[in-house]
């Protein structure tokens, strides 16, 4: 593990430059406060180091996308005085204003097309009502308003680019509210909802995984007590939907398993999943570990993570090609992990 004073904050953004690894803003509830400041991460030279001071307010809540050459901040929940978006780059450790963004969602999703940051969903003022707004920045031309959502996206929703197409599933779903996930077609500006069968079960506010040419959505079962988690494979180039096999754990209890606090990431051959409060997890010593290898539709267990599963909710996962780095707000750490050895290697 590897902690820096940055580190025990909920809600912070977290970039994964192909260097280093950036923690910025967010809270401590501890403290009562927010931040407008970072820290990156070097896993080569086990070493930290502060981001220079931001000129964006303090927030949580926020969205972040890497570009290849800058880190983009922007929306969320702030305070005080401070621009409301702003780029960084690391190499020069400087940050530039950019223009407001025309929506300002908290517990928005983005990401980056190769182009743009794409900027949708969350909530309104005071964490009410699911918004369906959305917008682009170029970096180059500036913010631009795309096409609703044709419904609102809540909090803990992912997103994922794949192929020109940004899918997105719901969560924290309010009465009335739709549960089938959502594509948006970059280069036509356009939303599709891709209905499930009926047949085949919805997981719980999943973590959204692109292997390529398939999407692969996994989280909690919505049947506690008959699965320990349930995950589905969308092929867009054939518009059909199948189910995974079953994770190599024992059931749920009905009292266990929350939703959203899994995480997962792809190897390139495999989607690592870490389970979170998924489970028999509330009070184990450890947080159990699965990759599925899609090619061969099956599952196996990693050496599990050796940290206890309470206080770890939604734990973002980042694969940097060699390691797989897990941010643990309750432990101020980061654990970084070797899955070809199973073993940790920090």
């Amino acid at each position: 593990m590897s902690s820096h004073p940055v580190m025990g904050r909920t809600f912070p953004v977290i970039i994964w430059t192909g260097i280093e690894y950036i923690v910025w803003g967010g809270e401590k509830p501890s403290e009562g406060e927010w931040h407008d400041t970072g820290a990156a991460f070097n896993p080569s030279t086990g070493q930290w180091r502060d981001l220079a001071a931001s000129p964006l307010a303090p927030r949580s809540e926020h969205v972040a996308v890497w570009t290849g050459t800058e880190m983009i901040v922007c929306c969320g929940r702030q305070v005080g005085a401070g621009v409301a978006a702003a780029a960084y780059d690391p190499l020069a450790d400087m940050w530039r204003v950019i223009s407001s963004p025309p929506i300002s969602p908290t517990f928005g999703q983005a990401v980056w097309t190769g182009a743009e940051m794409v900027v949708f969903g969350g909530v309104g003022p005071g964490g009410f009502g699911n918004l369906r707004g959305a917008a682009a920045y170029n970096p180059t031309t500036g913010w631009r308003t795309l096409s609703d959502l044709p419904y609102g996206i809540e909090r803990n929703a992912e997103a994922v680019l794949g192929n020109g197409v940004i899918y997105t599933w719901p969560s924290w779903l309010r009465t009335g509210d739709d549960a089938q996930p959502l594509a948006y077609h970059i280069a036509t500006d356009s939303w599709e909802v891709l209905t499930v069968p009926p047949e085949l079960k919805l997981p719980l506010s999943p973590s959204l995984t692109w292997t390529g040419y398939e999407l692969i959505a996994w989280g909690l079962t919505p049947d506690l007590g008959q699965a320990f988690g349930v995950g589905l494979a969308f092929e867009p180039a054939t518009g059909t939907w199948r189910a995974l096999p079953p994770p190599p754990l024992p059931p749920t209890s009905p009292s266990d398993g929350s939703e959203s606090s899994q995480s997962s990431a792809w190897t390139g051959t495999e989607m690592i999943v870490w389970t979170g409060w998924i489970g028999t997890e509330w009070d184990a010593p450890t947080t159990s570990v699965m990759a599925y290898d899609p090619a061969a539709d099956s599952w196996s267990l990693v050496a599990p993570g050796p940290v206890m599963s309470i206080g770890l909710y939604h734990n973002p996962l980042t694969w940097t090609g060699t390691h797989l780095l897990v941010y643990l707000p309750a432990s101020s750490a980061v654990l970084i992990y070797a899955p070809a050895a199973l073993e940790p290697v920090g």
